[in-house]
């Protein structure tokens, strides 16, 4: 995309909860690959963190959906005992929760927070597959995040 931004966040700044929507852009077409004008859907958010040193706060937090509760469980058995713990409290707990204790349930997982790293990328979705999320405030130095998102050639 040739939306690309450059945002300083100093102390006390902060990006509320939100969610990305998607945008159609027109695309003029490629001579040199060949490629037909049309139109473009963005897809993706990329931000690219370029500071870390001497920061505090500005963490980018998400908010998942609602999942099953079956799902919370296997993630956390993820957690602890890796890929193969919970690949093997899948295949034993089909259809209800991790734990067998009866069908599955409807939970909200926790919030996931991501602490700017210079040199970071963090690439999550547009529109329906964007989670709600927010940049949290900066409360020592500044942040530096370099934005810009993902088309996709449509038609």
């Amino acid at each position: 995309s040739g939306r690309v931004r450059l945002y300083r966040y100093d102390v006390g700044g902060v990006f509320g909860r939100h969610v990305d929507e998607a945008f159609d852009e027109a695309f003029e077409g490629d001579p040199e690959t060949g490629a037909p004008p049309g139109l473009c859907r963005s897809e993706y958010t990329v931000l690219v963190y370029l500071n870390d040193e001497g920061l505090e706060g500005g963490e980018t937090v998400f908010y998942p959906d609602v999942v099953p509760a079956r799902d919370v469980a296997l993630a956390e058995t993820a957690g602890r005992r890796g890929a193969r713990g919970a690949a093997r409290a899948k295949r034993g707990k089909k259809g209800g929760r991790a734990d067998g204790a009866g069908p599955a349930r409807r939970s909200r997982p926790d919030p996931v927070a991501f602490r700017p790293q210079a040199g970071a990328a963090l690439v999550h979705g547009h529109g329906e597959r964007c989670m709600e999320h927010e940049g949290r405030e900066v409360t020592r130095g500044f942040k530096l995040v370099l934005r810009t998102d993902v088309l996709v050639y449509k038609s």
